[in-house]
């Protein structure tokens, strides 16, 4: 059962005994907004015109079927013996009016129609969150904090019909947070603040968003629905499935805007924003992709090296942020064209059995690559690095500023590379260091 702590401003239905959930990973871009903000002043001015060198090297034809250690090494539960201590510090800074304080260092688990309502409270959770079947988290009048000690430590899951609904409250967390939704789920932000918040959204399936008056960072893939009206700040990414064509430009300032236009073919999801702001726009290409960008502002692109290609090796070089007037990029069967295009660091990953090298260049991060894929990165800057399943990772001659995180059965291989955040191994997870390069 819960802690008897988490009971003063909850209202429970049918609350279950809290269990491990099973971790699902999507292969969508992270929180890109932590770098947005710092490449809209470092890198607005940087033009980029020289013709992108993109190659594929030592690849079979795509396959029809799908010591400069710095920082600590941190272990999956690192920091929740001080779980406490930190709470403490966080309420320190609060001038609370709230009828309750709650903290809570144990998983949440709601399923079948179990709702859990935190009204009038400021709740602090140091962990994970997952909703199942029909049951719902709803925050209403609070302040609700999700912590945690190291990048994407914890995240909030949704799965099947579950609803999360936040009206009126403040959201803030940790950075690179993660709030994950799946099948039918959906999400309703009404009058949600979320200046301090590191939290990013991610849809995929038939999953939904309702934004009233709301900040809102996410990805939508699949399906997904979005409809946001009043949003004084938005980051939206599209992720393009495999066959998709677009054309588009996506504006700061939208009284109407939605998306695709009747002239972009094989995408399934649909976004309608009224009255809103964007400071920054995402795009994921993928296989099979014919995409072009025009007159766009702070654009975050990753390159998803996948299915349907099996065994491919992809070289990406030269990678930055700024301006870039005219430039086409074209892998195998797959075009991304960038016509008067300001990109943001750039955020590259792979999957399946290919091989993805990054060179000389700008990365937000390198979060969400996936299966038996390897991954080298050369002479780059990066604000964050994770490894998951199967994924090998080498890394050489290059500044990670943040974390860098190994789980499941993946490596992570450091040489001459300097991490100024916390290293974690989670799982079978290995993070490898060495002073010299071994080619």
């Amino acid at each position: 059962m819960l802690p008897k702590l988490i009971v003063m401003g909850i209202r429970k239905s049918n609350y279950n005994k809290i269990s491990a959930f099973f971790f699902i990973a999507s292969i969508l871009s992270s929180a890109l907004f932590l770098n947005a903000c710092s490449d809209k002043e470092d890198k607005s001015d940087k033009e980029l015109n020289a013709e992108s060198d993109v190659s594929k090297t030592g690849a079979d034809q795509p396959g029809k079927n799908h010591e400069n250690r710095t920082g600590r090494t941190a272990g999956a539960n690192e920091g929740d013996n001080d779980i406490e201590e930190k709470t403490a510090e966080v309420q320190k800074k609060e001038d609370i009016g709230y009828a309750n304080t709650i903290a809570n260092s144990q998983p949440i688990l709601l399923q079948d129609n179990d709702i859990l309502e935190i009204k009038d409270a400021h709740y602090i959770l140091w962990n994970k969150i997952t909703l199942k079947d029909d049951a719902k988290l709803i925050i209403k009048d609070s302040l609700f904090e999700h912590m945690h000690s190291y990048s994407f430590q914890y995240s909030l899951d949704a799965f099947d019909n579950s609803k999360v609904i936040v009206k009126d409250s403040e959201i803030r967390s940790s950075e690179w947070l993660n709030w994950n939704f799946f099948n039918n789920a959906s999400l309703a932000l009404s009058n949600a603040e979320q200046k301090e918040s590191g939290i990013w959204h991610s849809f995929m399936h038939d999953a939904k968003a309702a934004v009233k008056n709301s900040r809102f960072y996410g990805t939508m893939g699949g399906n997904a629905e979005f409809d946001i009206e009043n949003s004084p700040d938005l980051f939206i990414e599209q992720v393009f499935p495999a066959g998709a064509y677009a054309v588009q430009e996506f504006p700061p300032f939208m009284d109407s805007f939605s998306f695709p236009d009747p002239g972009d073919l094989n995408i399934g999801t649909r976004l309608n924003i009224k009255n809103s702001t964007a400071s920054a726009w995402g795009i994921t290409v993928s296989p099979q992709n014919n995409i072009s960008i025009y007159n766009t502002g702070y654009l975050t692109v990753t390159f998803a090296i996948g299915e349907p290609w099996n065994g491919a090796a992809v070289e990406l070089d030269n990678l930055h942020a700024g301006l870039y007037r005219d430039n086409t990029w074209r892998i195998e069967d797959t075009t991304l064209r960038l016509v008067n295009v300001t990109a943001n660091r750039w955020s590259p990953i792979v999957g399946g059995n290919n091989t993805l090298i990054l060179k000389n260049s700008e990365l937000a991060d390198n979060a969400f690559s996936w299966g038996n894929a390897k991954i080298i990165i050369e002479n780059c800057t990066a604000s964050f690095l994770m490894a998951k399943e199967n994924v090998k990772m080498t890394v050489r001659d290059s500044v990670i500023s943040g974390d860098v995180v190994a789980g499941d059965n993946s490596r992570i291989t450091l040489i001459n590379t300097e991490v100024k955040g916390k290293t974690a191994e989670e799982g079978r997870g290995k993070i490898i260091y060495q002073k010299k390069a071994a080619y």
